[in-house]
């Protein structure tokens, strides 16, 4: 087991059995912040095995976060612009208007 998926099984455990509600909030924080979109398991699993409202609604959050936004950890792509897409946009414009390029 390598140190990540130690940490990612120590956080969900954490959050799934912690007698403490903000040591939960605070792994659940800590999955979302260090693994993004590959958390959204764990966070199902939390969400359906806690007793806690509070928590349901913190989980609920928690993944809607992590489907609408992207997050640093592993599920993170960059966006490669096309460096060209700005001067293929001005040159259409300029044709409509009878403009040679």
């Amino acid at each position: 087991m390598s140190y990540s998926d130690e940490k990612f099984w120590e956080l969900k455990q954490t959050a799934k059995w912690s007698l403490h509600v903000h040591e939960k909030k605070r792994a659940i924080a800590q999955l979302l912040d260090d693994y993004g979109r590959g958390a959204l398991p764990a966070l199902s699993e939390i969400r359906e095995t806690t007793v806690y409202e509070e928590i349901k609604k913190v989980c609920a959050d928690a993944i809607k976060s992590a489907k609408s936004r992207a997050y640093k950890g592993v599920d993170r792509v960059p966006v490669q612009k096309n460096k060209n897409h700005n001067k293929a946009r001005g040159s259409s414009k300029l044709k409509k208007k009878g403009r040679k390029v």
